[in-house]
């Protein structure tokens, strides 16, 4: 079906490839669909002269459709890890549901409507009658409720060392662990309860082994709130580091895996104004009212951001907004 090492052994055929993986994220790796690879390896078996005259003009047409390819493929494909190895894979397709566990290279199959949004803002999975709330993110990681309870039973000892050195996990998939610094222009204080901005980088607590990738959820973990009356429309997060990024993934919203009502019970960022103080850009991101790690693009990467909240997703019971947490990536 794929016909990659053949098309990378012609010259022209690899000078073609890098200008496709240029348009397509960088993803040197990511296969050719069958017709895709077809309509190259016509190109590669035209005789040398007519490739000269009429390459560049082929290329163009080719690189057009490369791009929607790889569009259409990154809208339609969600991938996230489950284990704390990283050797299952979970990708979510327009129809299908894909369990891949690279150790024993064994692939389970459910429909898509085996994952369902709940009312109450979390995605259930359901798989052997066994309906299960998780929170996931796009090449990031999955993670079912009732297990990360359980880990917190027999992790007890290392999550009270990782609070007394203060040791949280900010990193995705094992990049650079970012020196961050969050503030805001107000927070919420509820008598021992403190929702201040450096809460979103202390959702995680990083593992107790080099060969575990997938960080422990951290049980006391509380958001961000703003402090102000009302909904909090103006206040702001602030976030410095000292690497630049391209990337924030947020958490929206009180996401408290003993209390899933809290998340719909608070108000949650609907559209944050996003500044990025050292390149002079103003943009605007919107998110979904849902329980997922959502990944956004900055125009060019930075060290300082500024996050406006500029609508929100009103609480049932409290105006208080909330994000749980920010990974800049």
């Amino acid at each position: 079906m794929f016909l990659d090492l053949l098309l990378y052994a012609n010259p022209l055929c690899r000078a073609a490839l890098a200008l496709r993986t240029a348009f397509s994220g960088g993803l040197a790796t990511q296969p050719f669909q069958s017709g895709v690879g077809f309509c190259l390896l016509n190109i590669c078996v035209l005789e040398e002269a007519k490739v000269h005259k009429n390459f560049f003009s082929l290329v163009l047409i080719l690189l057009a459709f490369f791009q929607l390819h790889a569009q259409e493929k990154n809208d339609g494909d969600i991938s996230f890890k489950t284990d704390s190895m990283g050797l299952i894979s979970v990708t979510i397709q327009k129809d299908t549901i894909v369990k891949f566990n690279l150790d024993s290279n064994e692939k389970e199959e459910y429909p898509a409507s085996a994952l369902k949004l709940n009312a109450n803002g979390y995605y259930y999975f359901t798989s052997n009658n066994n309906k299960r709330p998780i929170i996931f993110g796009n090449k990031f990681f999955g993670f079912y409720l009732d297990i990360e309870k359980e880990s917190q039973k027999v992790m007890s000892g290392w999550f009270e060392t990782c609070k007394r050195e203060g040791l949280y996990y900010n990193r995705i998939n094992r990049l650079k662990n970012f020196r961050i610094e969050f503030s805001s222009s107000s927070h919420l204080a509820d008598g021992k309860n403190v929702y201040e901005a450096q809460n979103l980088k202390k959702l995680f607590f990083p593992t107790d082994c080099v060969d575990l990738i997938k960080p422990y959820w951290n049980p006391e973990h509380k958001p961000w709130a703003e402090g102000v009356k009302g909904n909090g429309e103006g206040e702001y997060i602030e976030i410095k580091s000292e690497s630049a990024f391209g990337n924030i993934m947020i958490l929206n919203g009180y996401v408290d895996i003993e209390r899933l009502d809290l998340y719909k019970k608070n108000s949650r960022v609907k559209v944050f104004t996003v500044e990025d103080l050292d390149n002079n850009i103003t943009s605007s991101i919107k998110l979904a009212d849902e329980v997922v790690f959502q990944d956004f693009k900055l125009q060019k990467p930075t060290k300082h951001i500024r996050l406006t909240i500029k609508e929100v997703y009103k609480g049932n019971k409290w105006e208080d907004t909330c994000v749980s947490s920010i990974i800049p990536h």
